[in-house]
């Protein structure tokens, strides 16, 4: 499974489906139909009074997100190589979070942190260089996590 797949897999639980534009009302028609059938699905819909990023229902749910690594400060070459921290946004843009994606200076582990249930984008060191935005789906009680390090 290549990193897209895998980023696909663990934002939509499956693979993706590909939907070719068409110029016909009925093929318009059946795309709003599936946006708003997929829109609505239990643990994914937004309750009024909710903040953006936030579902209906109670929980909380976890996210984990191996980023770009790089050597620890003062450290002897080769001894300890923590994650990158990176942000968090909500669905209308704004920065939810930084998360520094370590505990201290020999921890490599990156850190496992809380989210409110709801639908968020990742913007992080890719295990390249580059900085990428990857959209993420939060589940109460569940971790969902991303992998860039070999991105």
């Amino acid at each position: 499974m290549t990193t897209i797949e895998t980023i696909i897999h663990q934002v939509t639980g499956s693979g993706a489906i590909a939907l070719q534009p068409r110029k016909s009302k009925l093929a318009k028609t059946i795309g709003l139909f599936l946006l708003l059938t997929f829109s609505f699905l239990p643990g994914q819909t937004m309750a009024l009074g909710n903040k953006p990023g936030q579902v209906a229902g109670d929980g909380t749910g976890y996210l984990q997100v191996y980023s770009a690594t790089e050597q620890a400060v003062g450290t002897e070459p080769g001894s300890y190589f923590l994650h990158t921290g990176y942000r968090i946004y909500d669905a209308t843009g704004k920065v939810v979070k930084w998360v520094g994606n370590h505990d201290s200076d020999t921890d490599e582990e990156p850190q496992k942190i809380e989210l409110q249930p709801g639908a968020y984008t990742v913007w992080a060191q890719s295990g390249s260089g580059k900085y990428v935005k990857v959209p993420v789906v939060i589940k109460p009680a569940r971790t969902t996590t991303v992998r860039l390090e070999n991105a």
